[in-house]
This record gives structure tokens, C-alpha cells and sequence, in this order.
């Protein structure tokens, strides 16, 4: 797997079948988000999927990851990479954390 640019962040998840299709994934991938919005030094954030597993692809997509270009694994594995770029407020005012006790994380 190429090296990511300075700034980028890779998430990487698994989820075990049994708790598969409950928006997990998506939750924590927001989460995590959310809290890098925080840290000065990230400027990208990455996911990089396999492109056989449908279910995993629908989850940057739907979360406004841009698909930027195939990668590769350590292992020869073709992958699609997703990017999006940390948004910041330009109000002066902190960024805004997505807290585990708000509406969405009920859903569980």
C-alpha cells in the first residue's frame, strides 16, 4: 500500500457478520471524523476497499468520500480509495464533535 500523503488519515474497520447492516460502520467512521475535524495536523481522511465488497463500498460513498484512485495492497490486493477532506469551521468557533449520546447512536 503506497504511503499516505502528511496529513492523511486511513480509518480501517471490521465488523463481525452478526453485526453487520446496523450502521455501525457508518456511525464510527462519523465519529471518527468528527473528532479528526479536531486535530490540526489531518487534512485528508482515506478509506481504501476492496472492490468486491459491495456492502463496504456503499459506506465512504454515502458519507461523502470522493473515490480518488485504485491502490494496492502490501499483499498485491487491488483496492478503491476513497478521500475527504477535513472540513473546518471559519467562524473562529471550535469545531463541532459528534457526541456517542446524540440521536443517531440510539439506533444500536
Amino acid at each position: 500500500m503506497p504511503e499516505l500523503e502528511p496529513g492523511a488519515v486511513n480509518i480501517s474497520y471490521g465488523v463481525f457478520p452478526h453485526w453487520r447492516g446496523r450502521g455501525i460502520t457508518r456511525r464510527a467512521i462519523s465519529l471518527v471524523y468528527h473528532w479528526l475535524r479536531t486535530q490540526p495536523a489531518c487534512t485528508t481522511v482515506v478509506i481504501r476497499v476492496a472492490p468486491d465488497n459491495i456492502h463496504s463500498l456503499r459506506i465512504p460513498e454515502a458519507l461523502g468520500f470522493q473515490h480518488v484512485e485504485p491502490s494496492t495492497s502490501p499483499q498485491g490486493e487491488e483496492l478503491i480509495r476513497f478521500d475527504k477532506a477535513i472540513q473546518r469551521h471559519t467562524s473562529g468557533q471550535p469545531a463541532q464533535d459528534a457526541r456517542p449520546d446524540d440521536a443517531a447512536s440510539h439506533r444500536l
